[in-house]
């Protein structure tokens, strides 16, 4: 059974996400004597669910058995079909919004390359792409990789690329 301070560090970063959401769309000395009593979440503790008010509405619902997180239908009614994951997996959403989205996974070395247009091909678990400085710069936002980097000039254009252990290619 989850107890306030189980369902605490939820309403903590709800709380947090919405005053920073509330301070970047709504800037103003007006709009900012508002924030307290529109960002402020309060926590009711109920026999089978937990009530998490933002301001003075409701907003989700915790299952005080399982910690799973809901929306809400009506106040005190909740939507089991509006899940937003459970209390161990808070930091995977993001609940600046007006309901929480999840967060997008971080991006592959292999999805960022390709974003940037750098020219890449592969042999089996080596991807390669081309080097240059805007690839290096992408290669060192994940050092696992950058530490297993080799160099090497490509017999058929005889320019410098780059070869990494790709472990994409097992999904493939």
């Amino acid at each position: 059974m989850k107890t306030q301070a189980d369902i605490a560090p939820f309403a903590a970063l709800l709380e947090q996400q919405q005053r920073e959401a509330f301070t970047r769309d709504y800037p103003g000395a007006y709009l900012e004597e508002r924030r307290d009593s529109a960002c402020t979440v309060k926590v009711s503790m109920g026999k089978k669910f937990a009530r998490v008010d933002i301001g003075n509405s409701g907003k989700y619902m915790v299952d005080l058995e399982t910690g799973d997180i809901y929306g809400i239908k009506a106040y005190g009614v909740v939507h089991r079909g509006h899940r937003y994951g459970t209390l161990e997996t808070i930091g995977e959403w993001d609940w600046s919004g007006y309901v929480a989205q999840r967060k997008q996974a971080a991006s592959s070395l292999y999805d960022e390359l390709k974003g940037a247009g750098i020219p890449l091909d592969n042999h089996e678990s080596d991807l390669y792409f081309l080097d240059t400085p805007e690839s290096r710069a992408i290669l060192a936002r994940f050092p696992e990789k950058a530490s297993i980097a080799k160099p090497f000039v490509c017999m058929n254009d005889r320019k410098d690329w780059i070869d990494v252990f790709w472990d994409a290619v097992k999904t493939r």
